[in-house]
């Protein structure tokens, strides 16, 4: 006995299910995620070949077709989604490569996109054209003339320019991926911030020298503790001693302002 019309549309809705998903998530993207990874790619080249947003040697942004996986500089072929800044009208974005730890800097008409040392040297990236599967133009300026789009132009050696026209070298497609070894490095980066933000945070602290017995100092001590001097109050933390105690200043009228109180 043949099947049903009905339970042939069922299993085909069953065999069928992951790829409708998957083309649904494909066109289903209109922005990026702050901390994923993509790769970045387009059909500048002549000959129709997928080429990828990868910085040279000069720190200046190019479309290159693809590195192999493990081979050397093959992360410069990431980018990850530093900030997303959605305050006004549209979102945007600062992109950072995984593989030289650089940030992508816009340029107008003709002239180069870069990579530059630090976010706030950077450009705010805004999409512009949103295309099918996501296919978009990506540019620094959001106003209406939508100028400066990052353009793969193919006679400088595609490296990537600022342009004003919507057309095959200017259109990027961002794919969200995973890769253990992107993943390492973009935590890295978080981990090396983190340090210097520590460092920064502690090399404003004062420094000043304990007394002769190496008592711990506190920037802020209760005077009323004790008599000793603010070095041995600090010791009276550690000397044994339950007759004796100290804590911090938390007299509002005479504790040092806008300062968290620390012993060294």
């Amino acid at each position: 006995m043949g099947k049903t019309p009905s339970l042939r549309l069922a299993l085909l809705a069953i065999l069928f299910a992951p790829l409708l998903a998957l083309v649904a998530e494909a066109a289903a993207l209109t922005e990026l995620t702050e901390g994923k990874i993509y790769r970045i790619t387009n059909k500048a080249d002549k000959e129709g070949n997928t080429l990828y947003l990868t910085p040279n040697s000069n720190n200046v942004a190019t479309a290159q077709e693809e590195i192999t996986d493990g081979a050397d500089g093959y992360l410069t072929q990431y980018w990850y989604v530093y900030r997303v800044n959605t305050a006004g009208t549209n979102p945007n974005y600062t992109l950072r490569n995984v593989g030289n730890g650089k940030f992508l800097k816009g340029a107008g008409r003709s002239a180069n996109w870069t990579l530059v040392d630090n976010a706030t040297s950077a450009t705010n990236l805004y999409f512009l054209t949103v295309g099918t599967f996501n296919t978009f133009s990506v540019s620094d300026d959001n106003s209406t003339s939508q100028k400066d789009k990052m353009h793969a132009a193919s006679t400088l050696d595609y490296r990537v320019v600022g342009w004003s026209t919507d057309e095959a070298p200017t259109l990027w497609t961002f794919t969200k991926t995973t890769n253990d070894a992107a993943t390492a490095a973009v935590a890295r980066f978080a981990l090396t911030e983190k340090i210097a933000e520590a460092n920064s945070y502690l090399g404003n602290l004062q420094v000043l020298t304990p007394n002769a017995n190496g008592y711990l100092f506190c920037n802020d001590p209760h005077l009323g503790t004790t008599d000793n001097s603010p070095q041995e109050q600090g010791y009276n933390l550690l000397d044994g001693n339950t007759a004796t105690y100290f804590h911090s200043n938390y007299d509002a009228n005479t504790k040092k302002p806008l300062e968290g109180q620390w012993i060294r």
